[in-house]
């Protein structure tokens, strides 16, 4: 093969496992496109092992058609090849016949994931679990219908006896699923819950029966989520799991956080040095008798500290923003101020010099807080959460004097001039921790509160800081008050690998008149941006933002919600087209004028328009969305291209963000 030469090399030249692994970066509907193209491609693809043994459709689901799907699973020679498939947004794949004249022709497969695809009943269900002889892996929504236990235990025997891991979704008070759970899943070592609300959302002051069948003895991982866990869920959970004295508990005692779900794992290793790190067991939470059952709980905060002290030298005898105030019924939010992941947690109790990489901080961080130390001790921190950048407080003159920095042990460096006070009044917490986390790639602060910020209380400096993280790819900012724009333009200017862009009512809390323009001249100086989402009320000037983005070549998805009566729709439109004709790669905008979408003769004419411009420039993958669902206008109307949502559009901020425990991200929140 000529490499250096002139001569152009065709890609037949390459060697088949090189083109193999060329074609792994293509969604299955690309590689279809590939087989049309020659014999060689279609043989490749319908043919080659590696390629059949994962198809996942959900990134492009809503724009899978049956033939997409149809075209992998009509030949038994294709089928017996396919070990996982992901169906989980393709919302024309109903349950039933669909579902078995697909993937349920896959007598191979062990992982299915089918997510969002609402079963009829368990009859149903049954129907397609018979036929994947070979399943060890399912994640799935249990149906609805209330069913006597007996039949649900009777019929899901065989499928779910195969069943290693379990990903479900099903409604607090479902009577059949723990009992079908606990008598037929004696394989079982991983299990994931989502609880979803009954449809009155109301809790009912009454206990479900628990059942004492023999216990689950290979599960080793237990992650539950959602509404109201503790009360509805957790006692289930703790009825099923052996040996309650061999788990560890991931949870935050005593906060809301830990009220959204929890995390039980069989069999932590611990180092014997961070053993006191662990709360025993029976820790009051809220009020009796809901109280903690298992015998460990991990606080991360308590972890974080003690993996500081046995890592470090000159450390403070206490953090003010590593400081849980309580663990019982009086705690608050400043009560629980960390969050680690809980596979670096893990991580962490095993071995306290491993370098986590993400913080999540729910602490009020002024001038003088020392957080800058607690990021100092890992600095290898990718990813940072906070909540508020406050200004000074009223201190003693004594705790203006902090390090600059923390000393690994054993390192024998000096305690230099500059290591031992923070300094001069220009030398913030907030500007200190900048200087201790030159990796940091991804950036979040999210005022968390039952009211709006106060002014008068934030660090409006501290805003123009955030630009000398030189290697920031994501940028978050939530419900923080902002009197312009002048720092998203420094960051615009020298965070040059800037690919997401959040931002959710700073123009709101700030009342700036120049805030929108200054938005506009910060996109115009970046170029790497992939995602933009734009959520405000009291802003002006949608079609300069879009116009902007134009720079972004590598441009992939916009959402924007706002409220702009007097909007210019023809020049709005004129800058869509713009946009799409010069990004290339943009397949989803959400756009939702808030004024707009309510009155039908502006929503279809700009339905109209988009969809002319998609013709015209030929891009039939690109998928719009001008209102959101739940403003008056129903999912099927012929003038709406939805685009499905599963959460509504906060859920970003307030779940995946705010409670960095559980994610949806990598497999169902897997260890996030």
């Amino acid at each position: 093969m000529d490499v250096g030469g002139s001569r152009v090399t065709n890609i037949f030249d390459l060697p088949r496992e090189m083109i193999v692994r060329i074609f792994l970066y293509f969604n299955p509907k690309e590689r279809l496109r590939l087989a049309r193209t020659c014999r060689t491609f279609e043989e490749l693809v319908f043919g080659d092992m590696e390629l059949l043994r994962n198809l996942d459709f959900s990134r492009i689901g809503l724009i899978t058609t049956l033939a997409d799907v149809w075209e992998y699973f009509e030949s038994e020679t294709v089928n017996q090849y396919i070990r996982k498939v992901n169906v989980s947004n393709v919302s024309w794949m109903r349950p039933g016949q669909i579902l078995n004249n697909t993937i349920g022709r896959a007598v191979n497969l062990v992982d299915v994931n089918i997510f969002g695809r609402r079963f009829r009943d368990l009859q149903q269900l049954v129907s397609l679990l018979e036929l994947l002889i070979n399943l060890k892996r399912l994640s799935f929504d249990w149906p609805d219908g209330i069913e006597d236990v007996s039949h649900s235990i009777d019929i899901l025997r065989t499928p779910f006896g195969r069943l290693k891991y379990l990903a479900v979704k099903v409604s607090a008070y479902s009577i059949n699923f723990f009992p079908t759970l606990q008598w037929n899943c004696n394989e079982l070592v991983e299990l994931r819950i989502i609880v979803l609300p009954p449809r009155d959302g109301k809790l009912k002051l009454i206990s479900w029966p628990l059942y004492g069948h023999d216990k689950l003895k290979k599960l080793k991982i237990v992650q539950a989520h959602g509404w109201n866990v503790h009360r509805t869920i957790y006692r289930h959970i703790v009825n099923m799991v052996p040996d309650l004295n061999q788990w560890t508990d991931f949870q935050t005692i005593g906060s809301d956080l830990g009220l959204k779900g929890f995390y039980l794992e069989k069999n932590i290793e611990i180092c014997h040095q961070l053993r006191k790190t662990r709360v025993a067991n029976n820790v009051p939470h809220r009020r009796p008798p809901d109280n903690f059952p298992h015998t460990w709980s991990v606080l991360s905060e308590c972890l974080v500290r003690e993996a500081i002290r046995l890592t470090h030298e000159r450390v403070p005898t206490d953090f003010c923003c590593l400081r849980r105030t309580a663990v019982d019924s009086s705690a608050t939010p400043s009560s629980w101020p960390l969050a680690l992941r809980i596979d670096e947690a893990k991580r962490l109790l095993k071995d306290p010099e491993y370098q986590i990489s993400l913080l999540y901080l729910e602490h009020d961080i002024d001038t003088h807080c020392d957080v800058h130390l607690v990021a100092s001790a890992f600095p290898n921190l990718r990813n940072l959460f906070l909540c508020r950048v406050l200004r000074s407080k009223d201190r003693t003159q004594g705790a203006q004097y902090l390090p600059r920095r923390l000393t690994k042990e054993g390192s024998g460096a000096p305690a230099a001039l500059q290591d031992v006070v923070a300094g001069g009044p220009h030398d913030s917490s907030f500007k200190i921790l900048v200087e201790n986390t030159p990796l940091l790639r991804d950036l979040t602060i999210c005022y968390w509160g039952p009211a709006d910020p106060q002014l008068e209380t934030w660090d409006f400096d501290a805003l123009l800081h955030i630009s000398q993280w030189r290697n920031l790819t994501a940028l978050r900012l939530a419900f923080v008050p902002v009197h312009d724009g002048q720092f998203l333009i420094d960051v615009g200017k020298h965070c040059v690998n800037l690919e997401t862009l959040v931002l959710v009512h700073l123009g709101t809390t700030g009342h700036s008149r120049t805030y929108m323009s200054d938005l506009a001249e910060m996109l115009r100086h970046c170029r790497n941006m992939r995602e933009f989402f734009f959520e405000d009320d009291q802003v002006f000037g949608a079609h300069e933002v879009l116009m902007a983005l134009t720079n972004n070549l590598k441009l992939e998805r916009i959402e924007m919600e706002f409220y702009e009566r007097g909007e210019d729709y023809a020049r709005m439109m004129a800058s869509m087209y713009h946009l799409l004709r010069t990004c290339t790669l943009l397949n989803k905008f959400k756009y939702t004028n808030i004024w707009t979408t309510t009155r039908n003769l502006y929503l279809c004419y700009l339905v109209t328009r988009l969809r002319r411009i998609r013709g015209e420039l030929n891009r039939p993958d690109f998928q719009f969305e001008v209102l959101l669902p739940n403003y008056g206008i129903q999912q099927d109307s012929p003038n709406v291209d939805i685009i499905l949502h599963e959460y509504p559009p906060w859920y970003d901020f307030n779940c995946r963000l705010i409670y960095p425990l559980f994610s949806f991200e990598n497999h169902f929140w897997a260890n996030i």
